[in-house]
């Protein structure tokens, strides 16, 4: 007689093994999210890294035009004090204009800030240099906007509320044609030497084309520090 084969039970140590298959198998498929996340994570940063690097470029091109242009403004106005001292002898209506004109020059300051804003929105702590992210945070968060701040209300303001009057007060223009700029020239020079506050004005337009030198020299130093570490922080 046949008797049923009795099938045997799978024992304890095959559900182990069948367990730990599937353990390993959603760890591995973590795993390969993780390099995924990081993968992309590492590519963003490495492209806005790009994108902050063209921009300080950029800066620092805008930084060497702003520099150039003090240099103008103060030889001018180097020129101009020293005429003052001279009580104006040999310097007369057109050159007095063009001289003091340029002591009422104004400074635009730009800085494209939108690829460290991009950075920042998504984490700035997917840089792996903590000293990078300490210097990007300084120079865009502290130092460009107190640059920008400095500019406006101690240079220009400065311009404006001293300079400016002055020269609309002894000083005219006229055109020289539809293309040209106007040509500036005297129009009250013995009031314009004898005026008190005109040397105070030059002397002090001065003093704020040093600071103005000095700080936009530490702003470009900055921002090379900040390069030199992109340059270590990308593959």
């Amino acid at each position: 007689m046949n008797w049923p084969r009795l099938q045997k039970r799978p024992g304890f140590g095959s559900y182990l093994r069948e367990l730990s298959l599937i353990v390993i198998g959603i760890l591995f498929a973590l795993q390969i999210e993780n390099w995924n996340t990081e993968r992309k994570r590492s590519t963003f940063k490495n492209e806005a890294l790009r994108e902050v690097r063209a921009a300080l470029l950029e800066d620092r091109q805008h930084i060497q035009g702003r520099l150039a242009r003090l240099e103008h403004m103060e030889q001018s106005v180097r020129l101009f004090v020293d005429g003052l001292e001279a009580g104006g002898s040999g310097e007369r209506d057109e050159a007095w204009a063009m001289h003091f004109r340029r002591c009422t020059w104004q400074l635009h300051f730009e800085t494209r800030t939108a690829p460290y804003e991009t950075l920042r929105s998504s984490g700035l702590d997917t840089i792996r240099e903590p000293g990078l992210r300490i210097a990007l945070i300084d120079l865009y968060d502290y130092r460009i906007p107190r640059m920008a701040w400095f500019i406006e209300q101690e240079f220009n303001d400065f311009t404006r509320q001293r300079a400016l009057p002055l020269l609309y007060t002894y000083f005219q223009y006229r055109s020289t044609g539809e293309m040209a700029e106007p040509e500036w020239f005297i129009g009250d020079l013995q009031g314009f030497l004898q005026d008190t506050a005109v040397p105070t004005v030059a002397w002090r337009k001065l003093d704020r084309i040093e600071q103005m030198r000095d700080r936009l020299l530490r702003l470009d130093e900055g921002i090379e520090h900040v390069l030199e570490l992109i340059r270590k922080e990308r593959p």
